[in-house]
């Protein structure tokens, strides 16, 4: 739920920022530095330019599969959200000097961010409560992976039991699972 609202904060910004520089007027007076690679364009001077309000950025739309291997490849378990062959091959081998695919398990978790061709836009693999793989794909098509640790917040509790017959059972008396006694 928390990348989701990443996402659309990210979008939100850069929707903000390309309305902030399609709004601000040119100012009054330029400076004497001109960059000849770019074309310089000067507005008729008898037309004023409004912005339209009726423009508006569309935010990208992604579809999100999740999943868990369940004794199948990763291969086999992305092809089943029809995901095209292709995208899976340069996923998984983007993913080769970060972590091998032949290592998963079948409780390992994932989640994929898919555009509206069923293409990977980004893909999350976790193998354990600490462990979460990230790729993203970049605009040549190709991956950026990256392992994220989760570090988890220890909190050490003490509890007082009363033992009238044995460990286990004050334990559980006091809504305790027994494996504490152990």
């Amino acid at each position: 739920m928390h990348w989701k609202l990443n996402l659309l904060a990210g979008l939100c910004g850069v929707a903000l920022i390309g309305a902030m520089f399609f709004f601000i007027p040119e100012p009054a007076a330029t400076s004497n530095l001109q960059f000849s690679s770019l074309p310089q364009k000067t507005p008729p001077a008898t037309k004023h330019l409004r912005p339209k309000a009726h423009l508006q950025v569309a935010p990208a739309v992604y579809n999100i599969k999740e999943g868990v291997l369940s004794h199948r490849t990763l291969y086999e378990a992305l092809t089943s959200c029809e995901i095209p062959p292709s995208e899976v091959l340069s996923l998984s081998r983007s993913f080769r000097p970060v972590f091998d695919f032949r290592c998963a398990k079948p409780k390992d978790i994932y989640r994929v961010s898919l555009n509206d061709q069923n293409e990977i836009q980004k893909f999350v693999y976790k193998t354990s409560l600490t462990d979460e793989y990230e790729a993203i794909k970049k605009k040549d098509g190709s991956y950026t992976v990256q392992k994220r640790e989760i570090a988890l917040d220890k909190t050490v509790i003490s509890k007082v039991f009363t033992i009238n017959s044995s460990l286990y059972q004050a334990v559980a008396d006091f809504g305790e699972s027994q494996r504490i006694a152990g």
